[in-house]
Parts: structure tokens; C-alpha cells; sequence
């Protein structure tokens, strides 16, 4: 009588070598720095930034742009240095003012973009390996 551990035939053998389905768990970021996340049903289970994978997309990073705009305004917040002069006055006693454009462009500009994740950001966690690790896939609201 064969082992009912030991697969028999070829379908329990294919069967036996399929990997688990993958699940999506939610957790809580404990933690940003160093990253720490604690699983919303288990708080025993706190998952560190060696068994976690994060997407750029959820971190602080750079990107470089090109931008260009229609008409609009570009608002200064700080002191003009040096001579400098308006045909029409749109500014404060600070020195703080605007300036109406036609066209407003930037090229090889670089913008931060600030997305990491913070202490108290839910997030969904896809669980693989076993459960060994964790691809964060998005933060939650």
C-alpha cells in the first residue's frame, strides 16, 4: 500500500510541485527607518526589511522630467537679489511676488517625488516563499 504522503501518480506528483497560491495580507508600518511592518491580524508577526520587497513607487525617489506650461504664473517666496523690476506690481513688502508667463518650460529637470512609507501607513502585502517574504503592493487611501 503506497504512502499517502508519497505522490503516485503524475497528478499528484504535478500537484505536489505547484507552488501555493500567493495571499494578500495587511499590515501596519511599525517602523520606516529601519522599515518594520507588523501583519494587521498577527501582531506577533513582524516583518523587517530583510523579508520585505517595496516598490520604487513607495519610496522617495528621483525622476528626471521635462515639463512645459501655457500661460499661467511663476510665484516667488523669496527675495529678489539684485535690480529688478515689474510693469505692473503683484508682489509683498517681503519681496515675495509673481511673475505672469506666456510659456513656462523646463528641460533635464529633476523632480523629487516624496512617497515613502510612514509609521501608522496601511499597507497590502503579497506573502510568497513560503511566506518567508513580502512584496509590499500598495499603501492603503
Amino acid at each position: 500500500m503506497a504512502d499517502q504522503e508519497t505522490p503516485t501518480g503524475i497528478k499528484q506528483l504535478i500537484q505536489s510541485m505547484a507552488p501555493e497560491a500567493p495571499s494578500v495580507k495587511e499590515g501596519i508600518v511599525t517602523s520606516a527607518s529601519p522599515l518594520e511592518v507588523t501583519l494587521k491580524n498577527d501582531a506577533k508577526m513582524v516583518l523587517t526589511a530583510n523579508s520585505l520587497v517595496v516598490p520604487r513607487s513607495l519610496t522617495d525617489y528621483q525622476i528626471e522630467v521635462d515639463l512645459e506650461t501655457g500661460a499661467g504664473s511663476l510665484i516667488s517666496k523669496t527675495k529678489t537679489d539684485g535690480k529688478h523690476t515689474h510693469e505692473e506690481l503683484s508682489g509683498s513688502d517681503d519681496g515675495a511676488h509673481s511673475h505672469f508667463l506666456a510659456t513656462f518650460t523646463v528641460r533635464d529637470g529633476v523632480l523629487m517625488i516624496h512617497n515613502a512609507l510612514k509609521k501608522g501607513d496601511t499597507v497590502y502585502l503579497l506573502a510568497f516563499n513560503s511566506g518567508k517574504q513580502y512584496y509590499i503592493l500598495d499603501r492603503k487611501g
